[in-house]
């Protein structure tokens, strides 16, 4: 019969005596407490951490390795600044927790509060910890990047196999950035989009065929040609923002010649949207101050670029 005060927080930290096994590196405390005692392994202290984000934080490898021999143990539960252990060891730099986790099937594509997936965290990282952990993966990517040995540990590499895993590098975080975006050295950064191309996603609508057309003026690519032609949307299915137009991944217009003609001249083709999401060419709209179709006050003019 487990004994019920071997869940109980202390009043500080609301540490479990678990909690504490793992931050001292006791891992023989840690055997005992899961073999005897049958502690809460999901129970969290006041950061909202488990004893496994504890592991993860203080560096106990060899404890995360017996946690994680406990089949119910939860891999992806996320403490007060949404992160998970996964985000946590790729935050701190530890290489071998990474590799431990993933092959756990920890989800790679979990995300913090500021929306960055593991892939943000890795490419700011300017160099990882391999806690005796030797990927050969590592040397083939730095070999594939023209890089030196000594750059086998750096965040891009680590990202690169984060992405191999099945991470996104055109994850776009709660600012609008991307991985990729944090990639300074434009030569690598060109190199890593080839060998890994955005990834084809599928119509949200038939969850089917290969998403193609792309809204305006958002930008987002969520519907197959089928799905649209069938279905006339007023506003983008992803983010709801009207659709002031539409357009193919090999840029032919799907839009019929009234949409694409500027509603004030009916000569020239529109490329400026307003934020109510109606448009006019450049020319015209730079005139005006209100919407001259639902007459609300233009704040922001937002220029297309058509090729």
């Amino acid at each position: 019969m487990p004994d019920p005060a071997v869940n109980v927080g202390d009043i500080k930290y609301g540490y479990t005596p678990l909690h504490w096994a793992c931050l001292g590196g006791h891992t023989d405390i840690v055997h005992l407490l899961l073999l005897l005692s049958k502690p809460d392994v999901h129970a969290v202290d006041s950061a909202s951490n488990t004893p496994l984000h504890v592991a993860v934080l203080w560096q106990r490898y060899d404890i995360l390795t017996l946690m994680l021999s406990q089949d119910s143990v939860k891999l992806d539960l996320k403490n007060r600044n949404k992160m998970t252990p996964l985000l946590l060891a790729v935050s701190g730099g530890h290489l071998g927790m990474i590799h431990t986790l993933i092959s756990k099937r920890a989800s790679i594509n979990a995300v913090d509060g500021g929306g960055n997936n593991c892939m943000h965290l890795a490419v700011e990282k300017k160099v990882f910890h391999s806690e005796g952990e030797h990927l050969d993966i590592l040397d083939e990517f730095c070999l594939k990047f023209s890089l030196s040995k000594k750059d086998r540990l750096s965040g891009t590499v680590v990202a690169s196999y984060l992405a191999y895993q099945g991470a996104n590098f055109y994850h776009k975080n709660s600012e609008n950035v991307t991985p990729l975006d944090l990639i300074k050295n434009l030569h690598l950064k060109e190199q890593i989009q080839a060998f890994f191309p955005p990834p084809q996603l599928p119509c949200l609508i038939c969850e089917d065929k290969e998403a193609t057309v792309t809204f305006q003026p958002c930008e987002h690519t969520v519907m197959c040609e089928e799905c649209c032609s069938k279905i006339k949307r007023k506003t983008c299915p992803q983010c709801r923002q009207p659709i002031a137009g539409k357009s193919g991944f090999d840029g032919s217009q799907a839009d019929d010649q009234t949409t694409c003609t500027c509603t004030i001249c009916m000569e020239r083709r529109w490329n400026m949207v307003f934020e109510c999401g109606h448009t006019t060419c450049k020319e015209c709209g730079e005139r005006l101050h209100k919407c001259h179709l639902c007459r609300k006050q233009i704040e922001k003019k937002i220029i297309i670029i058509k090729h």
